[in-house]
């Protein structure tokens, strides 16, 4: 299977990010001669989680998650496991252990050693009686730091007529570009915020502006959507709020002491 970040891209080569189709040896004739359509649980066995991320990586390093295949049937299930084929995911786990008592676990150990910036993709495979096999995919991709762009942010009382600008950050720490995309899902004409779209740049940033300039005496809230061109990425929703009282108005007038 061949999968691109649609939405990031290094050095403009958005291909780069696409892990190659190599040709390995399958470790055992159960990969090709069985099914693997279920995704997550079959009727016996079940994958926590039932898809592994690894969520942003450091080349050359090892990354670990663990895996549990979970027997949720009544009866002891003999199962074998198939385990991913590219040179980037390995597996570990207790070899001793062939069957799984109901209702007890399998503990395995994803490892991932990223080579270069792109997006990873592999599989484990657990086969099982009556084919009711599984399926548990892999992903590992580059991620954009956003913790520095605000869920909840509340402007300081700004006097009518006047107006206060917040600059908040985008920032990628990899050689990665990604593009964001800024939408209004509660407007307010008090609010203004530039740029709504652009590229965050690979070891760069990106700044947005958003402006409270209140008109009338009251409390205004903005509600922005923020999308990025990133593998599995949910859309975070930010909230502004801004106010302007006549009390900010007689204080604004008094000379400074």
């Amino acid at each position: 299977m061949a999968a691109t970040v649609a939405i990031a891209s290094t050095n403009g080569l958005e291909g780069s990010l696409v892990a190659p189709n190599g040709v390995y040896p399958i470790p055992n004739h159960i990969s090709e001669s069985k099914n693997y359509a279920n995704l997550e649980k079959s009727a016996f066995i079940q994958a926590c989680p039932g898809i592994v991320y690894f969520k942003g990586y450091v080349i050359g390093q090892l990354s670990e998650q663990t895996l549990k295949i979970v027997n949720i049937s009544k009866d002891n299930q003999q199962i074998h496991i198939l385990p991913p084929t590219t040179p980037y995911f390995a597996i570990q786990y207790s070899k001793k252990r062939s069957s799984i008592v109901a209702g007890l676990s399998l503990d395995i150990t994803v490892q991932f050693r990223p080579t270069e910036w792109r997006y990873y993709y592999d599989t484990i495979k657990v086969h099982c009686k009556h084919e009711e096999n599984l399926l548990v995919p892999i992903h590992a991709y580059p991620v954009l730091r956003t913790d520095q762009f605000p869920r909840n942010f509340r402007f300081p009382a700004v006097p009518i007529g006047q107006h206060r600008t917040k600059t908040f950050s985008l920032q990628s720490d990899v050689p990665v570009a990604f593009e964001f995309k800024l939408t209004f899902l509660q407007p307010h004409p008090t609010f203004t915020v530039k740029p709504l779209s652009g590229i965050v740049p690979g070891h760069g940033k990106a700044e947005i502006e958003v402006t409270f300039a209140p008109t009338e005496f009251n409390t205004a809230v903005m509600t922005l959507q923020l999308e990025l061109s990133q593998f599995n990425y949910s859309p975070v929703v930010c909230t502004f709020t801004g106010n302007s009282s006549p009390e900010i108005e007689i204080d604004s007038t008094k000379p400074n002491i």
